[in-house]
């Protein structure tokens, strides 16, 4: 898809901004998600399938070219070319040394955070629905994107020169690995009269809630949470209390191995929100 079909699809310009790129995605997902077509999933899929894309190109163009870039000369716009492709001002702009790998790192982020936004925005924190139609495709992709991402992460430690870069990398290779390891829990609760068993269940339930808004919370924003109920700081603070309640509380429970893959999630969590303030500042 050619850039000037993508800002069409968002009706927006080059030179608009990110904010204004979010807003207009989230005004489509809603508009073309499978959710809201039942009967018609397969071309809701299509139509997100291509909002996507598109997304990704205008987020990679807007965020290369700080939406200023002029129209690629050598095309020439007004007479039917099309704006510098994402790949052709990343070509121009292509960084030496530290930054390059800066550039490799934050690519091979953007790619993680790709499986993670199919993740959530197909709901697939929700055990049963993996196997939902359109969905069984959609957490093989997310699971395939995540251990990807996670051997790129990994391709990338000879490039790392500085002990900040080798850092910033051991912390989100952990963190991408932990998801992947919470992404492949498929136990769910089954009713029953142990009311132990069931106690440490709800303190499980809640606790991985609160870790799941406040991922969506630290990585998308309004993107996925349209309704507020606090910041991720209050819900990281709940969900490791949660956690730690079936720990404490319920040693002999059935949910112990799931709780401590869920507190080490949390904590790399923590660690990964660290890396990200200190690169913003």
């Amino acid at each position: 898809m050619e850039l000037d079909e993508v800002f069409d699809l968002f009706e927006l310009t080059p030179g608009s901004s990110i904010k204004e790129l979010n807003l207009s995605f989230r005004r489509l997902a809603k508009k073309y998600h499978p959710d809201f077509h039942q009967g018609k999933e397969s071309w809701a899929h299509h139509e997100m399938t291509r909002l996507n894309l598109a997304y990704e190109a205008a987020l990679e163009y807007v965020s290369s070219a700080g939406g200023n870039v002029k129209p690629d000369s050598t095309r020439g716009h007004a007479d039917g070319g099309t704006w510098a492709s994402p790949a052709a001002v990343k070509e121009r702009r292509r960084p030496p040394g530290s930054e390059l790998f800066r550039s490799d790192f934050k690519d091979t982020i953007n790619k993680v955070l790709s499986a993670l936004y199919t993740y959530y925005e197909y709901g697939l924190e929700n055990v049963h629905r993996r196997k939902e139609g359109v969905r069984r495709f959609r957490y093989r992709e997310c699971v395939g994107g995540l251990r990807k991402g996670i051997e790129l992460l990994d391709a990338l430690a000879p490039g790392a020169t500085l002990d900040s870069e080798r850092e910033n990398l051991k912390v989100f290779a952990d963190f991408s690995q932990a998801f992947l390891q919470n992404v492949l829990l498929d136990r769910y609760f089954t009713p029953t009269s142990d009311s132990f068993e069931s106690g440490a269940y709800r303190h499980y339930r809640d606790g991985s809630s609160s870790l799941d808004y406040a991922i969506k919370d630290v990585f998308f924003g309004d993107l996925l949470i349209p309704v507020r109920d606090g910041s991720f700081y209050h819900k990281i603070a709940a969900g490791h209390e949660e956690l730690f309640l079936v720990l404490t509380r319920y040693p002999r429970s059935g949910w112990v191995a799931e709780t401590v893959m869920k507190v080490y999630l949390l904590e790399m969590l923590t660690k990964v929100i660290g890396v990200l303030q200190k690169l913003r500042h």
